[in-house]
């Protein structure tokens, strides 16, 4: 049973660990919800508190609960980094050259480059 305790421990406590990297690779944050690691956080560290005082020192519980509460407060420290950057990818794509405030600003411009000549 404790192989089948270290596998879990494992799991839970790389289950973050590709999305944390994906965030840091693509420096976007904007598809994550932050209240999923706020959570996890907070029951990660009562976790704690709680095995220590019911049952003690357990090592599998408490490498499972401390390493996930390491990877969520990384995540919270991403997300916190990254999410006022403005999603470009969006941007690069759209084509503006038909609208009407690109055609008013173009316009705008022509009509600057000929009072030039004043200068």
């Amino acid at each position: 049973m404790e192989l089948i305790g270290w596998v879990y421990t494992i799991c839970f406590a790389i289950c973050y660990i590709p999305q944390i990297a994906k965030s840091i690779r693509t420096k976007r944050v904007d598809d994550i919800s932050i209240s999923l690691f706020i959570l996890s956080l907070a029951g990660y560290i009562c976790a704690c508190i709680y095995t220590i005082d019911t049952i003690g020192i357990n090592v599998i519980l408490l490498t499972n609960y401390i390493f996930g509460a390491s990877c969520s407060l990384t995540m919270m420290v991403v997300y916190f980094m990254y999410r006022n950057r403005l999603n470009t990818s969006v941007m690069s794509n759209t084509n503006f050259s038909n609208s009407s405030y690109y055609r008013f600003l173009k316009q705008e411009q022509q009509e600057i480059e000929k009072l030039k000549w004043i200068e």
